[in-house]
């Protein structure tokens, strides 16, 4: 069960995804399931991407995936 996961997304800021991607989480709302929303992006040259995590990290309920968060990004 996910809320029975550790909490990675505590606050706002830079975070890193499984396959090294960087994340800016710009808020956590209260209420939700996946309440961490940020972005991220594909390349330089392309428009941010945003997306929704579990404050666990994970990026989809069931299973590991390479978007989940895993770690702050100054905690490499």
């Amino acid at each position: 069960m996910l809320n029975e996961l550790p909490v990675i997304i505590d606050k706002p800021g830079m975070y890193l995804t499984r396959n090294g991607r960087q994340v800016q989480i710009r808020e956590i709302k209260e209420g939700s399931t996946f309440r961490a929303k940020g972005t991220w992006r594909k390349g330089s040259r392309h428009r941010r991407n945003y997306d929704i995590w579990h404050e666990s990290g994970r990026y989809m309920a069931v299973g590991e995936h390479a978007m989940d968060i895993v770690s702050h990004a100054d905690h490499q």
